[in-house]
């Protein structure tokens, strides 16, 4: 598809729609007093609170070292958590011993600014996704590089990374600009969050009248990520007009290219990450795990729930995004009926066969805690489109509710938050369900509680129709110990039917958590011989409700389409 058929779909949404709240006030656009030089002398910029100096050292042991200068009496820093070494701190009264100890920098005394530290960092290999440095491929996170204040306040930051060391065409991006150097006001933690990423880049950016929307890739793919872009662009600008705003901040998409098997995505302070290999196409679940992400600009972002512990409120922040990408996704015309049937039997699968299956919300993170945040996200999901349903066909629901469905909740809860900013609670958003649907709300309980999942006939669109059919349980078949050595092989299982034995090794395993469809690749030696077996990680199956796409059917109709 065309980027003119994007943006004609995009043109078409309006508050007409049923927006779930209305439209944000413009902010104020009063322009900055002039200011006129009395000199033609060129005027120095002014050095900012806080400025960092990255510079690469390029050769058999690569590392960067840091300079980080500061104007403010700052003694607690968090430490990188990356191999930091030759660590120094200076002020106006000269050195200061420094400890640190459990992630946290200190110095011997308060100082006397301006302070500066002076420390190299190199990458580890343990976290490949996270730092990588090489002339051809370099990124790093700021929680593996930066030192930040122990204070979240937000301060003007300037960050210096030269391109030009890593080659005449390489170029810096981060996940905040395009460029060398870059000035903004950040929190700490919007640092610790943050991606940078220099080498021979490709970028590009899509200017429209509600924000901006940037791209910065280092390899190539299947796909050209400049169309993705475009998509990407098209696809939140029509969030931004369910969501009633007028104006987005501007948002950069960031690709990095390795050689990997599946792809990752992730959301950092004013950018989507996406790691994937170079065979990846511009998949339906690519497409997918890029919408959830950008929609938690909006949910889980702007709207956000809060809990005690944080994992808690997995099935609204995660959950809610998730229902709203694949539904508007599919509205959009950005993926079909068919791969809309299949986005939700993948979360049917995921809340039915993953660790924590049968067991209550509350006790995932404890016993299931590789798979508790994927299988909230999977019950909240479907308990949103279960509940748009009921809004839309019960009796006793507001005349809004049966005509926006869930819209209508998230209509009322944005008007609270906007009003009065912070994180909504569980009971608020249950007494706004409880008054949209004129009684009491019982899916919360069976769906994200317990984990049930109902016949979900109600919610499909009219081009699908349910069915029943089988779920792959996910599993390696195997256990190790501390060592990694194999202690247990499950018999009849699907590391005994590829061949793997007690005693074997592991030296290197690659899969993904849950995903029973994504094949393992599992290393080991025995007898000091490698060995590489290869198996889909299904141990059994459970047979659940599903969807499929009804015969005869026009998928360019569905999902409101005509």
């Amino acid at each position: 598809m065309k980027l003119a058929i994007y943006m004609s779909v995009v043109l078409a949404i309006g508050c007409q729609s049923g927006p779930p709240c209305p439209a944000a006030a413009p902010p104020s656009r009063r322009s900055a007093p002039s200011s006129v030089p009395t000199s033609d002398a060129p005027r120095q910029a002014p050095t900012p609170p806080l400025a960092y100096v990255i510079t690469p050292v390029l050769n058999e042991s690569p590392r960067l070292d840091v300079q980080v200068t500061t104007r403010q009496p700052i003694h607690r820093w968090r430490a990188p958590l990356a191999d930091a070494s030759a660590l120094t701190a200076q002020d106006q009264a000269g050195d200061i011993r420094t400890t640190i100890k459990n992630g946290q920098l200190t110095l011997e005394r308060p100082p006397k600014p301006p302070l500066t530290l002076r420390y190299s960092v190199r990458p580890t290999g343990k976290q490949p996704d996270r730092f990588t440095l090489d002339v051809g491929k370099t990124w790093f996170g700021g929680a593996q590089v930066l030192a930040t204040p122990l204070s979240d306040a937000p301060t003007e930051t300037t960050i210096e990374l030269p391109s030009k060391a890593f080659g005449e065409l390489a170029r810096s991006t981060s996940s905040f600009a395009q460029s060398d150097r870059q000035t903004m006001t950040l929190t700490a933690t919007a640092l610790q969050r943050s991606m940078f990423v220099v080498g021979q880049i490709g970028i590009g950016s899509l200017v429209g009248p509600e924000g901006k929307d940037y791209a910065s890739w280092l390899g190539y793919t299947a796909f050209d990520p400049r169309s993705a872009l475009a998509e990407v662009a098209a696809f939140r600008s029509g969030a931004r007009q369910y969501f009633g705003q007028l104006v987005m901040r501007p948002m950069t998409v960031l690709t990095l290219v390795s050689q990997r098997s599946t792809f990752d995505v992730e959301r950092i302070p004013q950018s989507i990450v996406v790691r994937l290999g170079m065979a990846q196409p511009w998949s339906a679940p690519l497409r997918l795990a890029v919408a959830h992400q950008t929609l938690k600009e909006w949910i889980g972002g702007e709207l956000f729930m809060a809990a005690e512990p944080p994992e808690r409120a997995v099935w609204f922040n995660e959950g809610f995004a998730r229902h709203l990408a694949w539904r508007l996704l599919a509205e959009f015309g950005l993926i079909t009926a068919s791969e809309a049937a299949r986005a939700i039997e993948n979360l049917i699968g995921v809340a039915l066969t993953g660790d924590g299956a049968g067991l209550a919300a509350a006790q995932l993170p404890a016993r299931a805690p590789k798979t508790a945040a994927a299988e909230l996200t999977a019950r909240g999901a479907l308990y949103a489109a279960l509940l748009d349903a009921d809004l839309k066909r019960s009796k006793t629901s507001t005349d809004n509710a049966k005509q926006r469905g869930v819209s209508e909740v998230l209509r009322q809860l944005f008007r609270h938050v906007r009003k009065n900013p912070g994180p909504i609670s569980a009971e608020l958003f249950a007494s706004t369900v409880r008054t949209a649907l004129g009684t009491a709300d019982s899916r919360w309980e069976t769906v994200v509680n317990q984990g049930s999942v109902p016949s979900l006939a109600p919610t499909l669109d009219a081009c699908l129709q349910s069915r029943t059919t089988s779920y792959a349980v996910f599993g390696l078949g195997y256990t190790t110990d501390s060592q990694n050595k194999i202690t247990n092989v499950r018999k009849g299982g699907p590391a005994e039917r590829a061949g793997v034995k007690p005693g074997d090794v592991v030296t290197k395993s690659v899969y993904e958590p849950g995903n029973a469809d994504r094949r393992v690749v599992l290393t080991t030696t025995r007898a000091g011989t490698q060995r590489v077996f290869q198996y889909k990680p299904v141990t059994s199956t459970v047979r659940g409700p599903g969807a499929t796409l009804r015969k005869g059917v026009d998928e360019t109709k569905c999902f409101g389409r005509r």
